[in-house]
C-alpha cells in the first residue's frame, strides 16, 4: 500500500510527503526513504501520522487541511477565507481594469458614463461583504470550489 507521512506543523498548518518511488533507492524500505527525506524537509522532530494517500481530502483548499485524530480534513472556516482571498483577488483585478476606462470617461466629462462606472466599481467593492455572507451558509468544501457570487456588470 503506498504510503505518505502527514505532519502537523507549528503554524497549525499539515505537510504531506509522499513516497515517490522514483526518488527511492534500489531496495531502500519506506522507513529508510523518509529517514533520508525528511531531514530535507525541516519537518524533522514533529509529529506525523502514516495514511494512505488515497484517503486525503482534494487539494482544492489544500492550505485548509487540518490533521485531527490521525486524519487529515479540511478546516472549513479557513476554506472559507481561502475561497474569499480568490474572489478578492479576481475583484481586484476587474477594479484595476476598470480604472482606465474609468479615466477616459473624466476627461471627456461624460458623466452618464461616469456614474455607470462608479456604480460598478462600488458594487465590485461591495462583493466580499455579499460573498462572505453566501459563504458562511456553505457547509462543504466541495461547494465551496464551486461557489460564485453574482458578479457586477459594467
Amino acid at each position: 500500500m503506498p504510503t505518505c507521512r502527514v505532519y502537523e506543523r507549528p503554524d497549525g498548518g499539515v505537510s504531506v510527503v509522499t513516497l515517490a518511488e522514483k526518488n527511492r533507492r534500489p531496495a531502500e524500505s519506506d522507513d529508510a526513504f523518509f529517514a533520508r527525506v525528511i531531514p530535507k524537509t525541516g519537518l524533522e522532530g514533529l509529529p506525523y501520522v502514516d495514511v494512505d494517500p488515497a484517503t486525503l481530502p482534494s487539494r482544492r483548499f489544500r492550505d485548509a487541511w487540518t490533521l485531527t485524530a490521525g486524519k487529515v480534513s479540511h478546516d472549513l472556516p479557513k476554506a472559507r477565507a481561502l475561497r474569499l482571498a480568490e474572489l478578492r483577488a479576481g475583484r481586484d483585478i476587474l477594479l484595476a481594469e476598470s480604472d482606465g476606462p474609468k479615466l477616459r470617461a473624466l476627461e471627456r466629462g461624460a458623466a452618464k458614463e461616469i456614474a455607470a462606472l462608479d456604480a460598478y466599481r462600488q458594487a465590485l467593492r461591495d462583493l466580499p461583504a455579499q460573498a462572505e455572507a453566501e459563504l458562511a451558509a456553505i457547509v462543504r468544501v466541495e461547494d465551496l470550489a464551486t461557489y460564485e457570487p453574482t458578479w457586477p456588470t459594467p
